[in-house]
């Protein structure tokens, strides 16, 4: 059965800007139905390099479908920079079937 994954990414910074690299990594069991065309994509891994000023959103939606039963999570990977400070926000999503 297809499902969705939505993505948003916001600004709420006043006066930075925040430089962003997005990674998704999908696993073999699931199949990414639609392009995003706002990422690239090799083989399994979709990626999204942007720059989001104060008040910028980004939304996405990721149409996929479980081909068969897996035990390899979606990995999503945020890494960003804002006011010359870096960090890394990483989430798993396991699809059950």
């Amino acid at each position: 059965m297809p499902f969705y994954v939505y993505i948003s990414l916001h600004n709420i910074h006043a006066s930075e800007n925040i430089e962003a690299s997005a990674t998704i990594k999908l696993p073999g069991h699931v199949s990414l139905l639609k392009d995003v065309p706002a990422f690239s994509k090799e083989a399994r891994v979709l990626k999204r390099r942007s720059t989001l000023k104060p008040g910028d959103i980004l939304n996405y939606s990721l149409y996929m479908e479980a081909l068969s039963e897996g035990k390899e999570p979606i990995d999503y990977k945020l890494d960003y920079t804002i006011k010359g400070i870096s960090d890394v926000i990483e989430n798993k999503t396991f699809v059950l079937i």
